[in-house]
């Protein structure tokens, strides 16, 4: 597969390469298979086996469904590059815990950056990690805060505000999603 020849700061939304590698392999996942971004190819999810083995870098921004709970596994990270880097921004729920951290021991040189985890003060009541990934030199820990950045909260606003408008005068809400992909 030929991927295209330019680096993720050509886009026309820097930065924002949600669910693609960042480096100049930049295949682009999405569900509905289309994009306005600038690439060659787009992954829909039955293409995931393909963006796992092009992926430099893989940020998980998906939301946590029947069809996402558990998607991310010991054979998809084994199909993932050696030195790869594996960012977790969405729900721990999504990448299966004790394979990334087996992952992640028997290949060091591969690399993680959690966000999410997979039990959650706000969402369980309590924090916890079944596996030490804190004592792990290639894990990167925050306390999923990557909502916190600079216009996160006002987009969320402007996007409710819009939904809003629409349903009152009677368009179809953006964004909306089936039974079938809701939160579990």
């Amino acid at each position: 597969m030929k991927l295209p020849d330019f680096e993720a700061t050509d886009s026309p939304h820097p930065g924002q390469y949600h669910g693609a590698c960042l480096s100049k392999a930049c295949p682009r996942p999405n569900r509905h298979g289309r994009t306005d971004e600038r690439v060659e190819w787009i992954g829909t999810p039955e293409r995931l086996n393909e963006l796992l083995e092009a992926a430099d870098v893989l940020l998980i921004s998906a939301p946590l469904t029947r069809a996402t709970h558990g998607l991310i596994g010991a054979v998809g990270l084994q199909r993932m590059k050696a030195d790869a880097v594996l960012v977790n921004v969405a729900r721990g729920e999504i990448v299966q815990e004790r394979p990334l951290y087996d992952h992640l021991v028997k290949n060091p040189r591969f690399m993680a950056c959690i966000d999410a985890w997979w039990v959650e003060p706000v969402r369980h009541g309590e924090f916890r990690m079944d596996q030490p990934f804190l004592n792990l030199p290639n894990v990167i820990a925050s306390p999923h805060n990557s909502a916190q950045g600079t216009g996160a909260h006002d987009m969320s606003l402007r996007r409710a505000v819009e939904n809003c408008r629409r349903a009152l005068t009677g368009e179809t809400p953006l964004h909306l999603i089936g039974p079938d992909e809701r939160l579990i």
